[in-house]
């Protein structure tokens, strides 16, 4: 069973997952948001996820292992977080436009 300091650990992960079922239920329930409200929303958490991971890299040694092994925290890990949360809030911000010449 993880202990408490693995979870702290994961909190970019938790957190990047949480976001997305808030958008996806926030779109279920009532009218919803429009598009850039949900840009908005999906910017500012991957932004935040993106500082948990920076943090996350401050607070431990070099490699770290977690979970029994099976989840590595070292630089490569963290870079490839970093370049796929990056990419990401790339993507939102080109479909904001997108959508919006659509519409």
């Amino acid at each position: 069973m993880p202990g408490s300091a693995e979870y702290q650990l994961l909190a970019p992960e938790i957190l990047l997952a949480a976001a997305g079922l808030a958008l996806l239920l926030g779109g279920a329930i009532g009218r919803g948001m429009g598009n850039r409200e949900s840009a908005l929303v999906s910017i500012v958490s991957l932004a935040l996820t993106a500082g948990l991971v920076l943090r996350v890299q401050s607070v431990i040694p070099p490699r770290h292992q977690i979970l029994g092994g099976s989840f590595m925290l070292d630089g490569f890990s963290f870079f490839w977080k970093l370049l796929v949360l990056t990419a990401t809030a790339l993507v939102v911000l080109r479909s904001v436009r997108f959508l919006d010449e659509g519409n």
